[in-house]
Parts: C-alpha cells; sequence; structure tokens
C-alpha cells in the first residue's frame, strides 16, 4: 500500500549543525524507489530549504508551518497573513526590541538591527556556518517588510521579553504563537501564524491533491510546531532526539537524528 509521509527538516533530517546523515538520504531515496511518495514539512519558508536536500527528490513540501504546499512542482495553496495582523506583531516587537524575521516564500526579511542580532545569537549558540547559510537563505537587503507585508507567511523571533503564552494574550485570537523549534531555543523565542495555518493542514491539502487517505499518511518531527503534524496522521514517529512532550503524543519514538533515527523508524514499519 502507498504511504504519503511527510518530514520536517530541522531535527529531524537535517541536526542542528546543519548536517544530513548519509543514512537519511539512502532511506529517503528507498522509500521514494519502493512506491511511497515523500514532503518536506517544515516550518522553513522556500527560500530557506538547504542546498543537501536537493540530494533527494521530494513529491512535494508542506513549507512555513502548512502556509505554503506544493506537490508535483505546483503550488496548491498558499496562504498569506492579514496585514492588519503582521503590522500588530511587528509594532509590539518594535516596541519591546525583539529581534524578528518576516518569512515570503521568496525572501526572508530582517530589519538590520534584527540581522545583526540573529547573526550573533546563533553564532553564540554554535551553530555552523553551513547552517546559517540556509537560514540566511532568501535575504536581499533592497527588499524591505514594508513592500511585501501582503506576502508575509509566517514570522519567527528570539529573545522576547514575554513568554510564548504571554504574547498569545498580547495578540488577537487569530494570531498563534508556539515555541521555537531550533535547538536550544526557549520560551521566549517563537513562531508566529494565523490561527489554524499548520502542518496538519497542509497534509490535508496534500492528500486532496492525489486523492489521498489519511490511513496512509505517516509523520516524521521533532519539535513545538510538530504536534498537530504528529496528532494528524495516522502514524506519528517523533525523533529520539525530539522533545518529551511530543513524544507522548507519538505512536512511535525512533532514535536520534545522528543514530540514523529516519532509517531506523522506516525499517521497522516495513517501508524499505
Amino acid at each position: 500500500m502507498k504511504k504519503y509521509i511527510f518530514f520536517d527538516i530541522d531535527g529531524t533530517l537535517i541536526d542542528f549543525r546543519g548536517e544530513i546523515p548519509e543514512s537519511t538520504i539512502n532511506a529517503l531515496n528507498a522509500v521514494r524507489e519502493a512506491g511511497h511518495k515523500i514532503f518536506l514539512c517544515t516550518g522553513r519558508s522556500v527560500c530557506q530549504m538547504q542546498k543537501e536536500l536537493n540530494r533527494v527528490t521530494f513529491d512535494g513540501m508542506v513549507a512555513a508551518s502548512g502556509a505554503y504546499v506544493e506537490c508535483d512542482g505546483k503550488e496548491v495553496y498558499h496562504h498569506y497573513m492579514p496585514k492588519e495582523d503582521v503590522m500588530a506583531v511587528i509594532d509590539e516587537f518594535h516596541k519591546e526590541g525583539t529581534m524578528f524575521c518576516c518569512q515570503t516564500k521568496e525572501h526572508s526579511l530582517r530589519e538590520e538591527d534584527s540581522r545583526i542580532k540573529f547573526l550573533d545569537l546563533f553564532k553564540r549558540r554554535g551553530m555552523s556556518e553551513k547552517n546559517l547559510e540556509s537560514i540566511f537563505n532568501g535575504e536581499d537587503k533592497e527588499i524591505t517588510i514594508e513592500d511585501n507585508i501582503d506576502k508575509v507567511e509566517k514570522i519567527i523571533y528570539n529573545e522576547s521579553t514575554h513568554t510564548v503564552d504571554e504574547l498569545k494574550s498580547i495578540f488577537c485570537k487569530n494570531i498563534e504563537v508556539v515555541r521555537m523549534s531550533y535547538d536550544s531555543m526557549d520560551i521566549y523565542s517563537g513562531e508566529i501564524s494565523t490561527y489554524g495555518i499548520n502542518k496538519a493542514l497542509g497534509i490535508e491539502k496534500v492528500l486532496e491533491y492525489y486523492g489521498g487517505s489519511i490511513e496512509d499518511t505517516m509523520a516524521f518531527g521533532d519539535g513545538p510546531n510538530d504536534f498537530e503534524m504528529i496528532e494528524y496522521v495516522n502514524t506519528g514517529i517523533v525523533m529520539g532526539n525530539g522533545i518529551d512532550e511530543l513524544k507522548k503524543k507519538a505512536d512511535y519514538v525512533t532514535k536520534d537524528i545522528l543514530d540514523h533515527g529516519i532509517e531506523s523508524a522506516l525499517k521497522h514499519f516495513g517501508l524499505i
């Protein structure tokens, strides 16, 4: 029976140094050669996809945590945050001096002050140059947030003066805030999107496109923006390095990313 398999990127396919285990590459190619369909399902926007991912042919992607869906090279769904919601978030972060990035399909948009703070933050946390390059893909200082305010899919921020829960109470109910998925991030760093736009919605759009059944779905994740995805699919698999709260929702917990976790789980379920 053909499966539709969805893979988070950071902490699942790629470790937080920016490396993809060779066993993961081989397993992804093998499972697709076996006749299954495979998809990226990530908080990253299209412009932030790491070059190493091109070593695998994916059937499509759910990007920006469900805001953008592509199947067979075709855009099948695209949601933009309402302009007034984007402005409300930006105004709050300006007020408290928080670094933030607005994600669009084509660009990662940061004001200069935020760009400097982000670089310093990730370097302090030991992020590799390779991973830094992928995170800052799509940046162009000539392209401004103001010029793209109606194209924002999602906003990420770090080191706010408010916790994730406090920001939820500050913003309107239409705005969702979840903890950041990168390694070592805390409750003062997060991802902001339109409420109801998440990876589960993106998977639903993929199934609508192919006429697939939820019974044939499987997903791999590790972090805070993977809850809806893991709960929605038929078989939710969490990496051994994933957060404990997510493991409690899993149908199966595999090995760590660097201990061949992807390959191990696909073998466990007889897919390769």
